[in-house]
């Protein structure tokens, strides 16, 4: 009795995406192979972000995680949290790379999927306090609070004042402004 076809081509696509996962999880663990690409110091939104990692002292808040520990690695925040935000930073890996591949890939001029809350709070898993006790101290700033982390705190743009944690009062205060109307 054969194996119908069918059943090879499950069978062949399950051992193939078993085993891309796991080479993409070895390659991405390394930062050269994400500057490889995303530093690129001819792709127009990654120019800055490449230049402000050599500033000292840091000027975006991707720089201060970096030189605060020496083995920090791009993936240590965009990995995805849980099983649904490793699953989908890995969809749009797998969209970017078959569109490289096909050879109608295009750096995107904007972060089009943002870190989710999970992705910082995995290491700040206390926020009371992280900004001496301005922001987060207040209660209701913690608690289903309707705005990202990313959203007040730029992460790779030096346009964040490293005193507050990089927080950009551009964008910083129009979200303020949601509830407090003195803002």
């Amino acid at each position: 009795m054969r194996p119908s076809l069918f059943v090879l081509a499950l069978v062949f696509a399950l051992v193939a995406g078993i085993a891309s996962w796991a080479l993409s999880d070895q390659l991405e663990s390394d930062n050269r192979f994400c500057v490889a690409c995303h530093l690129d110091s001819a792709t127009p939104l990654h120019e800055e972000k490449s230049l402000d990692l050599r500033f000292d002292p840091p000027r975006s808040l991707v720089a201060a995680h970096r030189a605060s520990r020496a083995d920090f690695r791009c993936i240590d925040c965009h990995r995805g949290t849980g099983a649904l935000g490793r699953l989908r930073v890995k969809l749009v890996a797998a969209r970017d790379a078959a569109s490289y591949l096909a050879g109608r890939f295009r750096e995107p001029d904007r972060m089009r999927h943002p870190l989710w809350d999970s992705d910082c709070l995995k290491c700040h898993t206390s926020v009371a306090g992280v900004d001496s006790g301005a922001f987060h101290s207040v209660e209701v700033h913690n608690a289903g609070f309707p705005f990202a982390c990313v959203e007040c705190h730029t992460s790779h743009s030096g346009q964040g004042d490293p005193e507050l944690q990089f927080l950009d009062s551009q964008r910083v205060l129009p979200i303020c402004r949601e509830c407090h109307e003195e803002y």
